[in-house]
């Protein structure tokens, strides 16, 4: 793509006055907006969008849970309030949940059913969409291969038809890491494979975006190619400058600053992952709501007659959830929530499922040395010899040397 058409494409997207500022209030549909951290690195991978052509591929790559999934959904609300004339953005969220070809089929046609909502202009294509999804369920008998066909070609004719008459799609994929982790072994393989291929076999005539991280295999195939069909963009966490905004606007932000020893802590547990702080924003939101509750945990709210339902959590101002943990002790139970919760447990969890045994005739183990582990296992890497925070990699630590009995 031209250069100068594409600023004037990026311009009328994002607007002008946003692109050195370190967040920006993103528009959402229809009217609603959010607040987004990071503008700069939104700007790039907006840049890399635009300038797409088709049958081009741009690989998000970066790892878990370092952004990918909130620039690519913020990405995708900019071009539904004010994308170029004549785009299609097609979205798959959450691809580790298309476990099936016929699964990933019925999510395509949710896709376009969502693209071409809104203007009553796409009524007549918005039909032929529902009227495809209800052939599709009356057909009903998906147990062989030939039906799946049937439909994938069915699906191809109409994306044809539609890119004919100058509608021009890019198709965002994100999760599709989870159909291809290196050295975790998966029930139901072949079939995951499956999924991919024909993903894979209907996009590709089109602007294709995917969010991988760097464990996925189109990332691994990257950095061994040098073809102009494939463009990728690293995303890696928060700058220092963004982790302040963050900071700022957050909970956590109110809980630690002030606070040498916090600091420290909020460094060695979270870094400046994005997701990790979160995590330990809202662990710091809990411990905030227990402790108002008398350390107690939610209870259950009853209504007129036998109606109950689980209590609503407190709603917390910042300024509110730092006072009721000004204690030490608060912090520290704060560190526990984050330790022992789901995110952490979960990597504990990936880590031990890749670590495997060196064989018998293995006398040296150099598993804990970064580069080593990070070789084994990416997803939570920054670099070749960094991950994304010294508690991760303490972890890695930790489940390497137990399986290899390292000294």
């Amino acid at each position: 793509m031209d250069r100068a058409e594409a600023v004037k494409k990026l311009r009328r997207v994002a607007g002008d006055d946003t692109v050195e500022a370190s967040w920006q209030q993103i528009k959402a549909i229809p009217t609603r907006s959010f607040l987004f951290v990071g503008s700069p690195d939104l700007q790039k991978l907006l840049w890399h969008v635009l300038s797409l052509e088709r049958e081009q591929e741009l690989l998000v790559v970066g790892p878990k849970g370092t952004g990918k999934s909130c620039q690519l959904r913020a990405i995708a609300n900019m071009f539904y309030a004010g994308g170029p004339a004549k785009s299609v953005i097609v979205c798959m969220w959450n691809m580790e949940k298309a476990r099936a070809p016929l699964q990933l089929l019925k999510w395509l046609l949710d896709g376009l059913r969502f693209a071409y909502s809104g203007a009553d202009e796409h009524k007549p294509v918005r039909d032929a969409v529902h009227k495809m999804e209800e052939e599709m369920e009356e057909d009903g008998d998906f147990s062989g291969s030939g039906n799946i066909g049937k439909w994938m070609e069915r699906l191809q004719k109409f994306l044809k038809e539609r890119a004919a008459a100058g509608d021009d799609f890019t198709f965002i994929a994100d999760g599709e890491q989870a159909l291809d982790i290196r050295g975790i072994e998966r029930p139901g393989a072949r079939e995951l494979e499956n999924t991919f291929l024909t993903l894979k076999a209907i996009v590709e005539p089109y602007k294709v975006v995917w969010g991988v991280s760097p464990a996925a295999h189109q990332a691994v195939a990257a950095n061994l190619s040098d073809s102009e069909q494939v463009v990728v963009y690293r995303v890696r966490g928060f700058t220092k400058e963004q982790r302040e905004v963050f900071l700022l606007h957050s909970v956590l932000g109110a809980v630690v600053t002030g606070h040498k020893q916090r600091t420290k802590d909020m460094d060695f547990y979270a870094g400046f992952h994005p997701q990790f702080l979160d995590v330990l924003d809202e662990a710091c939101m809990e411990i905030a709501r227990i402790k108002q509750l008398g350390g107690c945990e939610p209870g259950i709210e009853w209504g007129d007659g036998n109606d109950f339902r689980l209590a609503p959590p407190a709603e917390l101002e910042p300024k509110e959830v730092a006072i009721l943990l000004e204690d030490e002790e608060d912090w520290h139970r704060v560190l526990l929530h984050f330790i022992n919760g789901r995110t952490m447990s979960s990597i504990r969890n990936t880590v031990e499922s890749i670590v495997k045994r060196p064989d018998s005739s293995t006398t040296t183990c150099d598993f804990h040395l970064r580069s080593e582990m990070i070789s084994q296992d990416p997803r939570y890497a920054l670099s070749e010899d960094k991950f994304c925070s010294p508690f991760v990699e303490q972890i890695y630590v930790e489940e390497f040397r137990k399986a290899w009995s390292c000294c």
